[in-house]
């Protein structure tokens, strides 16, 4: 029994025991699916949600192969990694990731949360030689206010952390980040900086700061689990 179980269910997509359970039972097999469920644990299976990666189109990945043979050798120690970040305070556990395991559902002590929750944006960035001020705002990120962000905290930090050795900028593809007067800018008070020609589209994760986001929205989301870990 539990092999036919295993069989109809071990790596088919959108099978759910509510979905197997029904199936069995229109053979002839009188099963819930709690029995099911208990079975195929027993066995040794467990249910995941499909992971997400970002779209690919055509070329992306010649694009990513190119921008690691052209940057294999900059020495990254003297990079500024920058980007923005909405963070929601109280956001909703995430039920995928912010899972717990437990014997007894009552033990779990519940989240609260507002109806409304709180979000704010902000600018960062950081070398290897320390992290400049975030910058947090409410408004519509525009070319301009990027422009004036970069001007009163990326660009002093850098220039304290570097003096007049060279350096480089990077950040992504971002319409704000690319717009003209955003790369004129970059042109007459910047060293040197990642170009969009140059930068690989739909890669967060060729800059780590996204690593960094990932960490702090962690803590702003839930600040009563500091010391969670995973």
């Amino acid at each position: 029994m539990v092999t036919s179980i295993r069989r109809l269910v071990k790596d088919k997509w959108r099978q759910s025991t509510r979905r197997t359970a029904a199936k069995l039972r229109a053979r002839g097999t009188p099963i819930s699916h709690c029995t099911l469920w208990r079975a195929l644990k027993d066995d040794g299976l467990s249910s995941y949600v499909q992971p997400t990666v970002p779209l690919q189109r055509y070329g992306d990945k010649q694009r990513r192969l190119r921008f690691a043979a052209e940057q294999k050798d900059r020495d990254w120690r003297r990079c500024v990694f920058a980007d923005e970040k909405t963070f929601v305070c109280d956001a909703r556990p995430n039920r995928r990731n912010d899972v717990i395991w437990t014997d007894s559902p009552r033990t779990i002590k519940p989240v609260p949360r507002v109806a409304h929750a709180t979000s704010i944006n902000v600018y960062g960035a950081f070398s290897a030689a320390g992290k400049c001020p975030l910058y947090f705002f409410s408004e519509k990120l525009t070319a301009s206010l990027y422009i004036s962000i970069l001007e009163s905290t990326m660009l002093p930090a850098a220039e304290d952390w570097f003096g007049d050795e060279h350096w480089t900028y990077l950040q992504d593809s971002d319409p704000k980040h690319t717009a003209q007067s955003t790369q004129d800018w970059l042109r007459d008070h910047v060293p040197e900086f990642i170009t969009p020609e140059q930068w690989a589209p739909r890669s967060p994760d060729l800059n780590p700061i996204e690593n960094t986001w990932a960490l702090v929205a962690r803590r702003v989301s839930f600040p009563s689990q500091k010391n969670l870990k995973g």
